[in-house]
Order: C-alpha cells, then sequence, then structure tokens
C-alpha cells in the first residue's frame, strides 16, 4: 500500500496565498483561484455583492492561514468525508 493511499495533508501558514492554477501546488493546499472563480459563478446567485478576483483569492487564503506554519497529517478517510461536504 501506497502513504497516499493512507494518509494525506493539508497546508497552513501565516502568509499563505491561494494557487493561481498555472502550476500544480502539490498536494494539501486549497483549490486555485479558477477553481474558486468557478464555483463562485455559479454560487453567485445567491450573493447580491459581486466579487473581484483578489477578493476570491483572499477568502480562499484566509481559509488556510494561521499564527504559525503547519502540517495538517490526516488519515484518508477524513479527508475523503471533508472533500465530500465541499
Amino acid at each position: 500500500i501506497q502513504a497516499e493511499e493512507m494518509i494525506g495533508v493539508v497546508c497552513f501558514h501565516p502568509r499563505y496565498v491561494v494557487p493561481d492554477g498555472k502550476s500544480w501546488p502539490g498536494f494539501g493546499h486549497m483549490h486555485s483561484l479558477p477553481r474558486l472563480k468557478n464555483w463562485y459563478s455559479q454560487y453567485s446567485s445567491i450573493s447580491t455583492i459581486p466579487l473581484e478576483d483578489d477578493e476570491i483569492a483572499a477568502g480562499g487564503a484566509f481559509q488556510r492561514r494561521t499564527p504559525h506554519a503547519v502540517i495538517n497529517v490526516l488519515r484518508a478517510e477524513q479527508l475523503e468525508a471533508a472533500e465530500g461536504r465541499r
């Protein structure tokens, strides 16, 4: 069994930024700005306030900011459960 089948990582950092979508940031990172924009456009009818790209990116980044750098190592089933709630 490969380690990826058993565990996964989620990264947090005081200066975390959302990946730009032009390159693969690696495991444990937030979704890229293009993906966040796509989700926002799908659900923007709920919001009456249009958001700029930097505001969408800031919302994603703040979900991963912490006072200290942290790497969360989780069991694969925990990550799967979290992914299912998005």
